[in-house]
């Protein structure tokens, strides 16, 4: 992957005072996003992830909703730890001209779609001083699947190896362990009335005519249908009636690349993931953006002389993007629980609106699994790097799928 700008790189600086506010104060923005949301750890996770207490870890959730950062802040509070956060690079300026406060709530840099010494360097480091625990998501992307996850990247591995070669310098004995999390959504109770509450306002946002005989799981089809419809309008991106919908989800997602690719005179790494490509022109535009582009020419073809609001556009085109990726096929396959439902209503209404609106009282379970101990690996990863981390990213996504499987029979199936 491409080297990045080592100067946009946003370190921790940890304040014990601001993390004890914000916790103090997490509730009350947990209510004010989300409505009433509870998170309960099940079985006997807690005593499992007190069994590491002071042992370097890094903690491995899978990254279904956009609120999994509130409720992995409400995970730091329930288990007694402050924790540092591997954060999207692009969060740091997601509210221009505001105080950013996220390097001092534990929270550090990485620019995705590239190679970022510093944020390995960091990873690395903080892993080794032993001083807390580290969340990293390993998918690198909201999935907005309940159900399964996004290929995992394999970054969280290698740097856990990184910092493991490193601590074997100082104490051979010492591990690093992965831990992986499971989160998983439902409501408490049944929520139909708001989903077609939602649902109405979309359709006429859409301009939809709402058919009463439909039955909601239709409706939202047809909201989605329009939706996606909608971008193929704007990006001159055609399909057929017998096109699938996910067939036609990842020729836009192409289309919106390429187009964005072209525009800023950047070529995509073809080795690259739609998903890694996605987040390659982030960082490029990030740079260009803020005032950095003596880094960002590195990226382009020629240099770029683009203007905020053009590059403002193709950072939000990017975000279509992103969003897109929850709406696919199988989300419409029935019985459908309320939870797919309201997914794929959300995906719309943030996409569209940039915020979703509560649907009903939230409860998350959360599995704490096995952890995996990094020193059970060590001469294989001597051995043959790329292969040992490939193998134990394996091993991490099989236990958070079957963990995620498990988490199924606690919630309540409503269906709506």
């Amino acid at each position: 992957m491409t080297k990045v700008n080592p100067c946009n790189f946003k370190p921790p600086k940890d304040s014990s005072v601001l993390i004890s506010l914000a916790k103090l104060l997490l509730p009350l923005l947990i209510k004010y996003k989300y409505g009433d949301l509870q998170l309960k750890i099940v079985d006997n996770g807690l005593e499992r992830f007190k069994a590491l207490k002071n042992v370097r870890t890094i903690i491995c959730p899978n990254h279904p909703s956009p609120a999994d950062i509130e409720v992995v802040s409400l995970f730091s509070k329930l288990v007694g730890e402050e924790l540092n956060f591997l954060t999207a690079r692009e969060l740091f300026h997601a509210r221009p001209g505001r105080i950013n406060l996220l390097e001092y709530l534990g929270c550090y840099s990485v620019a995705r779609g590239t190679t970022d010494f510093s944020a390995y360097r960091t990873t690395r480091n903080l892993i080794v001083s032993g001083k807390k625990k580290l969340v990293i998501f390993p998918e690198g992307e909201v999935s907005y699947q309940a159900d399964s996850l996004l290929p995992l990247k394999a970054g969280a591995i290698y740097m856990a190896f990184a910092a493991l070669l490193k601590l074997r310098t100082i104490d051979k004995s010492a591990p690093v362990m992965i831990l992986p999390v499971a989160l998983k959504y439902s409501y408490k109770s049944n929520i139909r009335k708001n989903l077609e509450k939602t649902v109405r306002f979309l359709e006429h946002s859409l301009h939809i005519k709402t058919n009463r005989k439909s039955t909601l799981l239709q409706r939202i089809r047809f909201l989605s249908e329009r939706f996606i419809t909608q971008y193929e309008k704007e990006y001159n991106c055609s399909s057929t009636e017998n096109t699938s919908l996910n067939n036609r989800v990842q020729n836009l997602r192409k289309t919106i690349l390429n187009e964005v690719a072209k525009a800023l005179g950047c070529e995509l790494p073809k080795n690259y993931s739609l998903l890694d490509q996605i987040h390659f022109l982030q960082s490029v535009i990030y740079d260009l953006r803020w005032r950095k582009k003596e880094y960002a020419r590195f990226f382009l073809k020629h240099t770029s002389s683009a203007s905020q609001s053009k590059l403002k556009k193709w950072a939000k085109d990017l975000h279509h993007a992103v969003n897109i990726m929850g709406i696919y096929q199988e989300s419409f396959a029935e019985p459908v629980a309320q939870e797919k439902m309201a997914a794929l209503v959300e995906v719309m209404e943030l996409d569209m609106f940039k915020h979703v609106s509560p649907k009903g009282p939230l409860l998350i379970h959360c599995d704490i699994g096995d952890a995996l101990n990094l020193a059970d690996y060590y001469d294989e990863f001597l051995a043959d790097r790329s292969s040992t981390v490939d193998k134990v990213n394996n091993l991490l996504a099989a236990r958070l799928f079957q963990q995620i499987g498990k988490l199924e029979s606690y919630a309540p199936h409503i269906y709506v």
